[in-house]
C-alpha cells in the first residue's frame, strides 16, 4: 500500500494464518511528510503542476521523497527472494505519483499476479495490511431471497426493483436479492451514528429509551456497517469513552463479532477507551458478567492506577519536548557560533536601516553564511517561535 507519503507492506502465508490469526514472514511500514495539508497531491506533483516552490517546506518533502523512495527500493530489494516465491501480490496505489513510487522501485506492472485490493482501505499501515487480509481471505454469507420463476411486476413490488433493473432482467430468473433493512432501523442508526461521534452518551441514553432501542442492536443497513455492526463497536472505533461505558452500563455485550472477528475492544485504538474496558471490568460484579477472554480485554484497571498511567504519559511527552526544545536551542547555537564568527567585528560598523536591533542583528549574523545552513537555522527559529506561542493559548 502507499500513498500520501504512507507506505506499508508485508508477506503474509496464507496456509499459517487462520481467522483469528495472520503469520506474517515479513513487514515493513515507512511514513515521510511529503504532502503538505490541504495542498494534496506530493510536492512534486505540485511543482509540477504550479511550478517549484521555495518555501523550507517544500525543500523538505522533495528531500523526503527522495528519501521514501529509496527507503521502498531497499524494501523490495531485501525481499527479492520472498517475492519470487508469493503466489499474488495486492496492491493499493492512491494515485499516479503511489504507482510510480511502487512500480519505479521494485515492482513490474506487467507481473502476472498483480492484483488490486478490490475493498475499500484507509491509510497505509501494518494494522489495515491485517485488515484487508482477513477480508479477502474470508467468504461473506448472506440471506437472500430467491425470487426464480415470480412474475416481474410481483418483483417489483416485493424487492423495490425499478422498472429499468425489470426491463435488463426481461423476466428471467434473479438467482437472489439482499433483503432490505428496515427503514425505520437506517434512521435511528443515523440518529445514533451522529451522537457517537460526539460522544453525547445522555442524549443516546435518552434517545435508546424513546425509541425502545437494545444496547445490543444492530446498525443498519448491515453492509455498510460490517466493521462496527454494534452500537459498542461504533463507540470503540470512533474513540467516544463515555458513551463506551454507558453502553456498558445499559447491557451491551463487549463479546459480539464483527465481519472481521472483532470484538468491540480489538476495533479501537484509542487509549483512553481502552481503559474505558479495562476500569469497567473492573467494577465490582463486572468481572463475572461477561466472559472478558473471549471480549478479548486484558487485566481490569482501577480508576486510580488509570489516573495515574495518563500523569505519567504527560510527563513522558513533557519530558521528550524539553529534550526536543533543548536539541534545537543547541544545534542553533553551535551554527550561530560556527558560521558567524567572521561577521561579529563587523555587525557594529553595519548603517542603521530602521528596522529592530533584534530585526537588524539577525540578519547581520546570517550575512555570507552559507545557504543551506542559513535555510536551516531559519526553519529552526520559525519552529520555535511557533511552539512559543501554542505553549501561550
Amino acid at each position: 500500500m502507499a500513498g500520501g507519503g504512507h507506505f506499508a507492506a508485508a508477506v503474509i502465508s496464507i496456509t499459517k494464518s487462520n481467522a483469528q490469526y495472520c503469520k506474517i514472514l515479513a513487514s515493513k511500514s515507512v511514513h515521510r511528510y511529503t504532502t503538505r495539508r490541504k495542498q494534496g497531491g506530493t510536492q512534486s506533483s505540485n511543482d509540477n503542476a504550479k511550478g517549484a516552490a521555495n518555501s523550507a517546506g517544500a525543500q523538505i518533502r522533495r528531500q523526503n521523497e527522495a528519501m521514501l523512495r529509496t527507503d521502498v527500493a531497499s524494501v523490495f530489494k531485501d525481499w527479492a527472494n520472498l517475492l519470487e516465491q508469493v503466489e499474488l501480490i495486492f496492491v493499493r496505489a492512491g494515485g499516479p505519483a503511489s504507482r510510480k513510487l511502487l512500480f519505479d522501485n521494485g515492482l513490474s506492472s506487467g507481473d502476472p499476479r498483480l492484483r488490486r485490493i478490490p475493498i475499500t482501505t484507509k491509510r497505509a499501515k501494518q494494522s489495515e495490511i491485517i485488515r484487508c487480509f482477513h477480508t479477502l481471505t474470508k467468504l461473506r454469507v448472506e440471506e437472500t431471497e430467491n425470487t426464480c420463476g415470480r412474475d416481474p411486476a410481483e418483483k417489483a413490488t416485493s424487492d423495490g426493483a425499478t422498472q429499468e433493473e425489470n426491463r435488463l432482467a426481461g423476466g428471467a430468473c434473479d438467482i437472489g436479492v439482499v433483503a432490505e433493512p428496515d427503514p425505520a432501523a437506517i434512521d435511528w442508526s443515523r440518529d445514533i451514528v451522529m451522537l457517537i461521534k460526539k460522544d453525547k452518551a445522555p442524549a443516546l441514553r435518552r434517545l435508546m429509551d424513546r425509541l425502545d432501542i437494545k444496547a445490543n442492536d444492530s446498525l443498519q443497513p448491515a453492509r455498510i456497517f460490517r466493521h462496527t455492526p454494534t452500537l459498542l463497536h461504533y463507540a470503540a472505533h470512533a474513540g467516544a469513552h463515555q458513551t463506551v461505558s454507558a453502553l456498558l452500563d445499559a447491557g451491551a455485550d463487549p463479546t459480539c463479532l464483527n465481519a472481521e472477528l472483532q470484538t468491540a475492544f480489538e476495533v479501537t485504538d484509542d487509549r483512553r477507551t481502552r481503559e474505558t474496558f479495562r476500569i469497567w471490568r473492573g467494577h465490582p460484579g463486572h468481572d463475572v458478567r461477561w466472559d472478558w477472554d473471549a471480549a478479548r480485554v486484558p487485566a481490569a484497571l482501577s480508576q486510580e492506577k488509570a489516573a495515574l498511567m495518563r500523569v505519567k504519559q504527560a510527563s513522558e511527552v513533557e519530558r521528550h519536548r524539553k529534550e526536543e526544545l533543548a536539541r534545537r536551542d543547541a544545534a542553533l547555537a553551535k551554527f550561530t557560533a560556527d558560521e558567524c564568527k567572521p561577521h561579529a567585528a563587523s555587525s557594529s560598523e553595519q548603517p542603521r536601516t530602521g528596522l529592530s536591533k533584534s530585526h537588524t542583528d539577525r540578519h547581520l549574523q546570517l550575512d555570507g553564511v552559507d545557504p543551506t545552513i542559513k535555510k536551516q537555522i531559519e526553519r529552526e527559529r520559525r519552529a520555535r517561535a511557533a511552539e512559543t506561542r501554542a505553549a501561550k493559548r
